[in-house]
């Protein structure tokens, strides 16, 4: 609820990485290859590194995010209280 998303080992539990992101993330995160990607209630989905939580896409979006996001078909995609559903490629950056 205070705005990070922290990694931590599968392992053994320890903290692997954590990053602020400004805001509540109310979703599971979702994973595709080397990167996880979450939304958060300031309507701002957001991708970052696997391996170190550096965020790498920051995308603006109509409505907050709620629900997770979901992979599909070679897209991401994101639903947001504005009864919308967006579809995102892997085209474009930060």
């Amino acid at each position: 609820m205070g705005g990070m998303l922290l990694a931590y080992h599968r392992s053994d539990g320890s903290l692997v990485w954590e990053t602020d992101l400004g805001s509540i993330v109310n979703t599971s995160p979702v994973v595709s290859g080397d990167f996880v990607y979450v939304g958060t209630l300031r309507k701002i989905l957001y991708g970052l590194k696997l391996s170190d939580g550096e965020i790498v896409s920051r995308q603006d979006v109509e409505g907050r995010i709620k629900t997770s996001p979901a992979i599909g078909y070679g897209r991401l995609f994101v639903a947001t209280d504005e009864k919308l559903v967006l579809a995102f490629t892997g085209r474009g950056s930060k």
